[in-house]
């Protein structure tokens, strides 16, 4: 299930290269014991704040969290958030501080659920003796029709994949004006690698500072050895989520917004998914109105086949409380499942938001309606109407821009009357 990291043997690190090197049978399998942790080439800057995510607590319409990191000597933080640009008369918020799981970085969170529907308002950070750059974010309104982006596996080994994500998202922000993004799993390629971490937050710094950020754990954020560490003292999530001993605390959750419950599934949990069942059963039958997306890194149909242990655990209920959408990754291309009596949910798959991209050569599995492997980030714009879920998937070229997934010529289909865009009636 990817319990593995990515080593191309260029490292200068020798103590890392130690662990990652070839071995015989005789030394044990690799992941019998921790690896060698990497020397980070990056650092957290006292003079600045440092990998800025916001998230919601309970809805999008009155709160707002915030997380972020200050090196280890820095204990104090707080959040003043305005609705003048100027910052008058501000509410201030004190953070919660705490170690991270290397004892090595201050992981301030702060949040309030006293704001006001469909308003803008201003914020800056403080810690320390320094101040972030004002920025802004607007609280959604319950009625409204609402646009959302999925991404996935942006994971890289180089500073320069991180960019290449970044660059893409940002063109994206920039023309669709989504509310939020949720992402499915594979932040970065190794979960301890704190250069990896940096690299990535800190290129969508003005994506993130602005736009509620959902995250999904995927095989390279947690791993038999490392339960999400880094993952969990990244980012906050809503306090609707599972708190099951079996489950990894912080990665399984669920949130409203307008006319559909979403909600955040963890397939890298290593007790099994019993507890996880159980609890995504309790909420959902908490759920009335009957739109509901799930999230998740390996979904039930990926290139080699039916995923046993994610469908054992979890199809069933999908179809008992008729889930209209799953958004999940892993394989780095575009595949959507084929719907009919027997499945009547859509499973997408919408592809590598970054540089790790599945081979053109791969073959289109016969569960699968329409697949493509662009070679291009590819991100799904989703909007939520008061009729309809409408989904559209995009790749973005460094020439050409913004191009629809429709036009790649990778691209396989079960007939001629598929497309990639498609939508779901609202219940």
């Amino acid at each position: 299930d990817g319990d593995c990291i990515s080593a191309d043997y260029s490292s200068s690190d020798s103590a890392f290269m130690q662990g990652v090197r070839p071995r015989s049978a005789a030394e044990g399998p690799w992941f019998s014991s921790a690896m060698p942790e990497y020397t980070e080439t990056t650092q957290l800057h006292p003079d600045s704040i440092n990998t800025i995510t916001t998230c919601i607590t309970t809805t999008p319409y009155q709160s707002r969290s915030f997380t972020w990191q200050m090196p280890q000597n820095i204990v104090q933080g707080s959040v003043s958030i305005s609705t003048s640009p100027s910052m008058g008369s501000p509410m201030v918020i004190a953070a919660v501080r705490s170690l991270n799981y290397k004892g090595n970085a201050s992981v301030f969170r702060a949040s309030t659920t006293q704001l006001t529907a469909g308003t803008t308002y201003y914020y800056q950070i403080t810690s320390g003796s320094t101040t972030s750059p004002v920025y802004s974010f607007t609280t959604a309104t319950e009625d409204a029709s609402f646009t959302f982006l999925h991404t996935s596996d942006t994971q890289s080994t180089k500073a320069a994949g991180y960019v290449t994500c970044s660059h893409a998202l940002r063109q994206i922000v920039d023309e669709y004006k989504p509310q939020f993004v949720i992402h499915t799993g594979d932040q970065v390629e190794t979960n301890y690698f704190e250069d990896e971490w940096r690299w990535y937050i800190n290129d969508e710094k003005s994506v993130l500072t602005r736009l509620p950020y959902f995250p999904t754990v995927g095989n390279h954020e947690e791993t038999t050895v490392y339960p999400a560490r880094a993952f969990r003292e990244h980012f906050s999530v809503p306090d609707n989520s599972c708190t099951a001993a079996a489950v990894t605390p912080g990665t399984v959750y669920s949130f409203n917004w307008g006319k559909v419950h979403f909600v955040v599934l963890n397939t890298q949990c290593k007790s099994g998914f019993s507890a996880e069942a159980e609890w995504l059963r309790n909420d959902l039958s908490n759920y009335k109105n009957g739109n509901v997306i799930i999230c998740m890194h390996r979904g039930e149909y990926d290139l080699n086949g039916i995923v046993t242990d994610v469908t054992t655990a979890f199809t069933d209920i999908f179809a008992e409380y008729g889930v209209s959408l799953v958004l999940y990754g892993h394989d780095h291309c575009y595949l959507r499942s084929i719907q009919n009596d027997n499945c009547k949910t859509v499973h997408l798959q919408t592809g590598s938001s970054g540089t790790k991209q599945a081979a053109t050569s791969v073959t289109r599995p016969s569960y699968v309606d329409v697949m493509a492997t662009p070679q291009l980030p590819t991100i799904s714009v989703i909007t939520v109407t008061s009729t309809e879920i409408k989904v559209r998937t995009v790749t973005v070229d460094e020439k050409e821009g913004i191009v629809p997934l429709d036009n790649n010529a990778h691209l396989s289909k079960s007939d001629d009357t598929k497309t990639v865009d498609f939508s779901i009636p609202i219940k």
